[in-house]
């Protein structure tokens, strides 16, 4: 299971993720939007981007497939302005429908296969209004191929070191993050632990065919944080914004 002991780090690990420009571009295309306007975090780790945007006034409600990131997520928010849940997009079913559904930092690219994709896009669907956007980001074909196949990444720090290999999967588009890390405990010694994970990515024409599959009729596609609606095949994250 992934993000099990590796939610302790999670935050040291992400201490330079850029959650800042996650909801600049939430809130660019959510102009107006008052607290009545219920939102979906799919996908929501240990709650950055949630918590952000409740802290602005946004009705938000959030859950991830790891139990060990929603516990980290909640003793954040420990008065409860946010309900964290714990649930698998593939198999979401929930008594209440939003108005907005996002996912960030590349959650859908840990669907490894069209299937799954599509199953979880499906779900997305059913659970937004009439009228409800569904935003989220994947990353490129080129960022897989150019900048996290055949990679290794190390860190020291003081409370935990890692070396993190990176290897092509089944395609090119497909790759296997083999992680072990040290974890200090309280008594000075490491501990060791491994995790392993998994993303794929796909053609942007091969997103907008599942989407459309399920019901989404109007695409958009945006890159790296942009707002401007064009095309840059260098870019290493694409942004969709999806209308029901």
């Amino acid at each position: 299971m992934m993000y099990q002991k590796m939610a302790e780090v999670y935050d040291q690990l992400m201490s330079d993720a850029p959650y800042e420009e996650w909801v600049d571009f939430f809130n660019y295309f959510h102009q107006g939007i008052n607290g009545d306007h219920k939102i979906l975090d799919v996908g929501c780790g240990t709650g950055e981007i949630a918590i952000r945007l409740v802290n602005q006034g946004f009705n938000v409600s959030a859950f991830d497939l790891s139990n060990e990131m929603i516990s980290r997520a909640k003793s954040k928010c420990p008065e409860g302005r946010i309900h964290f849940f714990q649930d698998d997009v593939r198999s979401l079913s929930l008594a209440e429908k939003f108005d907005t559904v996002y996912s960030f930092c590349d959650v859908v690219n840990y669907l490894n296969d069209k299937k799954d994709v599509k199953i979880a896009f499906q779900k997305i669907y059913d659970h937004l209004n009439e009228g409800g956007t569904f935003i989220f980001d994947a990353h490129s074909p080129s960022y897989i191929k150019k900048l996290l196949s055949d990679h290794i990444y190390s860190e020291v720090a003081d409370e935990y070191s890692y070396v993190w290999f990176c290897e092509q999967g089944r395609s090119e588009l497909e790759v296997i993050h083999d992680l072990t890390f040290f974890l200090q405990e309280k008594d000075g010694r490491y501990q060791r632990f491994d995790e392993v994970h998994t993303q794929r990515t796909f053609l942007q024409e091969e997103f907008k065919n599942f989407l459309n599959e399920v019901g989404f009729n109007k695409v958009s596609y945006y890159y790296d944080f942009s707002t401007v609606e064009n095309n840059d095949d260098e870019a290493s994250r694409i942004f969709f914004i999806c209308q029901k």
